[in-house]
């Protein structure tokens, strides 16, 4: 393999470290978001910086109560919500529920989730 076609490859598997800061990211007021595993790992971080820049941010998860716990861990770090998506990705039919769920705008929580106000959760976050 000659070296040019070496190099780019290289770069291919292995890419450089950018130079993009969270900090980078614009104001997201107005834009939404839906993003898979985000209780934990890349995935909350990814939720955390998109909270802390205005977006309306979905968290695609399977696990309610592993996302209830994340959800209120970074409302402790943002002062702000992500809301639960429930999903299961091998599954398509649940994919298919989920999908029409948020197009549709008809999202629900466990209905044990409450806001700190003790509002009910999914009220709490998508109307007060």
């Amino acid at each position: 393999m000659p070296p040019s076609t070496f190099t780019a490859f290289k770069h291919t598997i292995c890419p450089q470290k950018s130079d993009f800061t969270v900090d980078q990211i614009p104001d997201l007021t107005g834009q939404v978001a839906v993003v898979t595993g985000g209780n934990t790992g890349l995935g909350k971080e990814t939720v955390k910086a998109l909270l802390q820049h205005n977006a309306k941010v979905y968290m695609a998860s399977r696990n309610p109560e592993r996302a209830a716990a994340a959800i209120q861990d970074l409302k402790e770090l943002t002062g702000k919500d992500a809301i639960f998506l429930q999903i299961e990705l091998t599954s398509l039919a649940s994919v298919k529920r989920a999908a029409e769920e948020f197009l549709n705008g008809v999202m629900w929580a466990d209905l044990a989730l409450v806001s700190e106000d003790g509002y009910d959760w999914q009220f709490a976050s998508n109307a007060l």
